[in-house]
């Protein structure tokens, strides 16, 4: 946004990857859902962040694996004409006959929020959510940067209560990789940091779009906000180019599905 979505700077080879993050998005709650063994349609979906990642991601996902039972659009007060227009965008555009709440909160997420059984974060807000108040059964997958929970909870949950599955959402598997990180001389005391979070085996959805890109020029560059038809070639590409849902994870932590107990829903 600091850059008007790419507008503000020069040149014309430039995308936000905004796209392939949506698909990195949609591909991992597919992947939470299947090995979950659970259907969307018998979901409540909680959007946290009704902003270009949160409505494409949706939008997406309405696409390519049905409609929820129910769908809660989740923002702040300066967000409640958005959600209103969008509301208007699912019915119109989308055909979303069935239920849709806007939910308007503050710093944190009001108490129906917790209804859902299925949360997808696309939020800048810290904290929206509190863990321990999740039902249980609840899976959520989280794009927020910085995350919209406190991760530490979240894992500390998964390994005792084992009764809820909270991932990240913005990373994609494209095969076998080799990074090479580049660091100036003063950037030694960030380079364990930083190479901590490179860990897990996945690539930023944002940071493969461009390489998606080179390698089929069908794909657009694009800059401003993300259009659902835009995702969708990405997705169907990321789908041609065998590219996948990263590992679930958290952070530089693999979660391990079978040792979960998601029933509770």
């Amino acid at each position: 946004s600091l850059t008007e979505y790419g507008f503000a700077i020069g040149g014309t080879d430039l995308t936000t990857g905004h796209a392939a993050t949506v698909c990195s998005v949609v591909k991992t709650v597919q992947c939470a859902l299947e090995g979950a063994g659970r259907r969307m349609e018998d979901q409540v979906l909680a959007v946290l962040g009704v902003g270009s990642i949160g409505q494409a991601a949706l939008r997406l996902l309405l696409r390519v694996s049905g409609h929820p039972r129910e769908v809660l659009l989740v923002d702040t007060h300066r967000g409640a004409m958005r959600a209103a227009a969008f509301e208007k965008q699912l019915r119109n555009d989308d055909g979303f006959t069935r239920r849709i709440r806007t939910v308007i909160g503050t710093r944190q997420a009001p108490d129906e929020v917790y209804e859902a059984t299925l949360m997808l974060g696309a939020t800048s807000a810290p904290d929206v959510i509190t863990v321990d108040a999740l039902r249980p059964g609840t899976i959520l997958v989280d794009d927020s940067f910085p995350h919209c929970f406190d991760v530490e909870a979240a894992l500390q949950r998964m390994r005792t209560n084992r009764d809820v599955l909270v991932v990240g959402g913005g990373l994609l598997d494209c095969g076998p990789l080799e990074r090479e990180v580049f660091l100036p001389a003063e950037g030694a005391l960030i380079k364990d940091q930083l190479v901590r979070h490179l860990s897990i085996g996945g690539v930023a959805g944002c940071q493969l779009e461009p390489l998606m890109c080179l390698v089929d020029a069908s794909l657009p560059s694009r800059k401003g906000l993300v259009e659902v038809s835009t995702a969708a070639l990405f997705m169907d590409a990321a789908d041609r180019l065998g590219i996948t849902a990263a590992p679930l994870h958290l952070g530089e932590h693999l979660v391990d599905l079978s040792t979960l107990d998601l029933r509770h829903h």
